[in-house]
């Protein structure tokens, strides 16, 4: 009857220890997502040529000064990204780059955030 009673504290022991690992480990995901940082700001916006420089067209929302990104690049899926040194919102912000004509690939995003608002947006500058 002793060897019952062991294996009986033995068996209770172990489920407290499972018990407490399943609450440490969603504690530590409710950390994680009080503590994340916020998403990206909702943003419409689009590139169009303008001469040989290339505006982006705000329709709604804003991004500030060095929150967002751009890449402009002769081939699709190759990005180097350039911090916007002004805030981005409406009506546009011109980007002057002075490329050379031919096909262009744009993309832009929210740089603290990662979140692409659209890549390898193709266009054609004059």
């Amino acid at each position: 009857m002793s060897e019952n009673r062991v294996e009986k504290c033995a068996q209770g022991a172990t489920e407290y220890i499972i018990i407490l690992a399943v609450v440490l480990v969603l504690g530590a995901v409710g950390i994680y997502y009080v503590s994340k940082p916020g998403g990206y700001p909702p943003l419409s916006a689009f590139p169009t040529g303008v001469g040989d420089n290339i505006r982006f067209n705000v329709e709604t929302g804003e991004i500030p000064t060095c929150d967002w990104q751009y890449s402009i690049s002769k081939t699709e899926g190759i990005y180097s990204w350039t911090y916007g040194t002004e805030k981005l919102d409406a009506p546009y912000v011109i980007i002057v780059t002075s490329q050379a004509t031919g096909t262009w690939y744009v993309s832009l995003k929210h740089e603290p955030s990662g979140h692409i608002y659209f890549a390898d947006h193709k266009m054609m500058i004059a």
